[in-house]
């Protein structure tokens, strides 16, 4: 959240589109690792991941309400777009790789 309500000193961008593809990468693993860190809420049999779905969800649309606030930041729709496709790309890969969340002894 921090990072995202900085100033950004207008640097050279890499590539177009770098900065939604930063959104995707960071809430893909937003995703993940909420759903490691809370297995009881995320299983095939249960739909209570719906819940870690609204929370990302919200506190990217918050963060977005917050860099309207800024004089050197602004809203914008394809941010709050890369953030649900990196909740969906999240959910995907621990669909396809179900093994990343579970313990080996």
């Amino acid at each position: 959240m921090v990072l995202s309500l900085m100033p950004v000193d207008g640097g050279p961008i890499a590539f177009p589109g770098q900065d939604k593809l930063l959104h995707l990468l960071i809430f893909t693993l937003l995703f993940i690792f909420g759903a490691l860190a809370f297995p009881q809420f995320f299983s095939s049999e249960n739909t209570r991941w719906i819940w870690l779905y609204l929370g990302l969800f919200s506190y990217g649309m918050i963060m977005e309400l917050l860099q309207g606030q800024t004089t050197y930041r602004s809203v914008e729709f394809g941010d709050l777009v890369a953030d649900t496709a990196g909740l969906i790309l999240g959910n995907l890969l621990l669909t396809f790789f179900p093994g990343w969340g579970s313990k080996t002894s």
